[in-house]
């Protein structure tokens, strides 16, 4: 497998068009279709089904995308980070996390409030987190469990609700929702990362169920036609309900649930490297901006269950 197939499989992923993808690659349509061939034959599936006019991203191309995009990001951001320390210049914030969707939007949210100030965001596994907090090599980390150590300073932390949506096949949940009557659905993961999958999983096994999984992407902005299209469930963390619920038709709201049996969620945490010296201003202003950014989070996400009765 080589990196430039990876390349190509997520401008075809995204395009779900050959001709359209080879114009953006700058390289001709049979030369393309061979790499995403060779690309198939090498892992042993299919990752595309073959339409009349387009390319269809099946649930093997849906699963592998979520890696790609993870693999070719992180190195995208390896070779920024190399950059600014052999330029020796201010490395500026460096936030480190586990799982993807609030880190970035946090770090979004910062920079239009303040541009002057560079932000590094990267993943990192969960084994190595704490290693690159402790050695200097992050500020900040962001993760989905705690961590015991002296130079590990906690900010802050929520608790966010993993809520149920059910397509509209499916009958409504009742005002009290119990994850074990959804045994024999069939379920979707709809944000890529380690963690949440260990948190959906943990759901279940609460419910003394393991979930039928048939589909996994990142495709989250589209989730209320996903659900609809592949007829599955999901338990979907509720900042990506918060940040997509206007674009959800009202049938698919009224089948998004907080789920009352077992308690759904994931624990976030903020920790920031522990300073003994003199504190640094720029990093004082983003740990206060972190903590307000997850309270303000934690208030809306409160107001949206309210407002809907969940």
């Amino acid at each position: 497998m080589e990196l430039n197939q990876l390349k190509c499989f997520r401008i075809v992923a995204e395009t779900q068009n050959m001709t359209e993808a080879a114009e953006r690659l700058h390289i001709t349509q049979p030369t393309l279709s061979k790499v995403i061939r060779r690309l198939e034959e090498d892992l042993g599936v299919r990752l595309f089904d073959r339409k009349p006019s387009r390319l269809e991203l099946n649930p093997f191309g849906g699963s592998f995308l979520v890696y790609v995009n993870q693999a070719l990001d992180a190195l995208e951001r390896g070779k920024q980070y190399l950059e600014t320390m052999q330029t020796g210049e201010n490395q500026g914030i460096r936030l480190f996390s586990t799982f993807f969707g609030i880190p970035t939007m946090m770090v979004e949210a910062y920079v239009k409030q303040h541009s002057e100030m560079p932000v590094i965001e990267s993943n990192e596994t969960p084994e190595n987190i704490l290693t690159m907090l402790v050695n200097d090599h992050a500020d900040f980390a962001m993760t989905l469990f705690p961590l015991d150590h002296p130079e590990a300073e906690l900010i802050t932390s929520i608790r966010e609700p993993l809520l149920l949506l059910v397509p509209e096949s499916m009958d409504p949940p009742g005002p009290s929702v119990r994850l074990r009557d959804y045994e024999s659905a069939r379920f979707g993961i709809f944000e890529g990362g380690k963690d949440l999958n260990s948190a959906f999983l943990r759901c279940c096994s609460e419910a003394h169920f393991v979930p039928n999984i048939v589909y996994r992407s990142t495709r989250s902005q589209i989730i209320h036609q996903l659900v609809n299209e592949l007829q599955v469930c999901t338990l979907l963390p509720a900042h990506l309900v918060l940040d997509h619920w206007s674009e959800m038709p009202e049938a698919m709201q009224q089948r998004t649930m907080l789920v009352d049996e077992p308690k759904c969620y994931r624990t976030i945490y903020v920790y920031r490297r522990r300073q003994e010296d003199v504190r640094d201003l720029q990093k004082d202003s983003f740990a206060e901006f972190a903590q307000h950014y997850i309270q303000v989070m934690d208030r809306d996400i409160s107001n949206l269950l309210m407002d809907t009765q969940f």
